[in-house]
């Protein structure tokens, strides 16, 4: 059981600093526009992700509903699956570059962070 959460622990960790170093390779662009080599579209000016609907996300949530309530679908930034726990990361990005991502066990949330919301 020990090793289990062991594992359980390192690939949260994993997961949070690949979040992390994808929020400093992808930090804030002065120009929305400069970021068209992505594949994935951050939201349109009226879908912003704010601080408050951040605020809103409660741990042990489902993803359903922390995507209802920061109004769209995140990105799937990475997931895996060790000893029957699936962790999922994803990320919701604004035009300006801010952004957030959770991470989801099993379907319920346990770890959010954020860089940027107003």
């Amino acid at each position: 059981m020990r090793k289990i959460l062991k594992i359980v622990l390192y690939s949260i960790l994993a997961l949070v600093a690949l979040g992390v170093i994808a929020n400093l390779v992808n930090g804030p662009k002065k120009d929305a526009a400069a970021n068209t080599n992505s594949t994935f579209d951050p939201a349109p000016a009226d879908d912003l992700v704010t601080i408050a609907k951040y605020s809103a996300l409660r741990d042990g949530m489902k993803y359903a509903a922390a995507a209802k309530i920061l109004g769209r679908d995140g990105e799937e930034m990475s997931s895996n699956n060790i000893a029957g726990v699936k962790t999922v990361m994803y990320q919701w990005k604004n035009p300006d570059g801010s952004n957030m991502n959770a991470m989801f066990q099993n379907d319920k949330l346990v770890q959010k962070a954020q860089f940027g919301l107003k």
